[in-house]
């Protein structure tokens, strides 16, 4: 059944869009870049983990506010750039000190409340953090 949205229960966007009426403000906002791959064989079933089980519970942890999953697109800028060895890319909106939500997921870990599975290629994973150094810019 669907219905008007409930404002509360909206996720914020990676960058919110201010009102014409509204004062921008600069948040303590970082991107958490999640590149990964499926384990052989399990593309289906590391996305349904993925969406439907590792984003809800990692949403419930304090200063983890958004995410959006992407799949890597063949097309490339030139034959001069090497084709991505990782399928999908994630990019986690945190809010407030990295440490502190990296130290929360860890407690959330801990306790059970994160779920892993078989289907991820862990031996091919990374991630990093980044910081905004400038105003967004649009064209």
């Amino acid at each position: 059944m669907s219905g008007p949205l409930d404002p509360e229960r909206v996720p914020p966007p990676f960058y919110p869009l201010p009102r014409p009426d509204q004062e921008i403000v600069v948040a303590d906002r970082h991107l958490f870049v999640v590149l990964s791959n499926s384990a052989p064989g399990q593309d289906d079933e590391f996305n349904r983990w993925y969406d439907n089980t590792h984003i809800p519970q990692v949403l419930k942890i304090p200063g983890w506010n958004s995410v959006q999953r992407y799949r890597l697109h063949p097309a490339r800028l030139n034959d001069q750039v090497a084709p991505g060895p990782h399928q999908y890319m994630a990019l986690w909106d945190i809010e407030g000190d990295p440490a502190a939500a990296f130290a929360a997921h860890d407690e959330f870990a801990g306790r059970g409340e994160i779920d892993f599975t078989s289907a991820i290629d862990l031996s091919s994973g990374t991630a990093w953090t980044f910081s905004p150094i400038g105003d967004r810019h649009s064209g």
